[in-house]
């Protein structure tokens, strides 16, 4: 059913596209609906369907989210395969008041592995 599903999702873009003389891009969508659409950084906040901007706009959360989503169409560093925590890692780089606690923040994420008691492992 699911395999059915999304053919037919699939033949009914192609089909939109096609009529609306319109071409179907595939983009990372990772961190799109908690980036603010103004300054293109992980800024702002998400509180149900409202996005509250850092400059005290507020937005909905999928018009916010439909913006991001254009942006990272033209964005060069992040490509449809890059891992979300490599999105992460370089919407955080950009924001100007990225601090040493949020890169500590994402080095901790990308180690922080921690084994099932429940399951032996072999430790070399």
């Amino acid at each position: 059913m699911s395999a059915w599903a999304k053919g037919t999702l699939a033949e009914a873009l192609e089909s939109t596209t096609q009529q609306r003389k319109a071409r179907h891009v595939l983009v990372n969508a990772a961190y799109t609906s908690q980036m603010d659409s103004a300054t293109h950084l992980l800024e702002g906040k998400c509180v149900a369907d409202t996005f509250y901007c850092t400059n005290g706009d507020v937005l909905k959360a999928d018009f916010n989210g439909a913006r991001n989503l254009l942006h990272r169409y033209s964005d060069q560093e992040i490509t449809l395969y890059t891992p979300h925590r490599e999105v992460r890692r370089i919407l955080l780089a950009r924001s100007s008041g990225a601090t040493e606690r949020q890169e500590a923040q994402v080095a901790r994420d990308q180690h922080s592995y921690q084994p099932c008691a429940d399951k032996p492992h072999d430790f070399e």
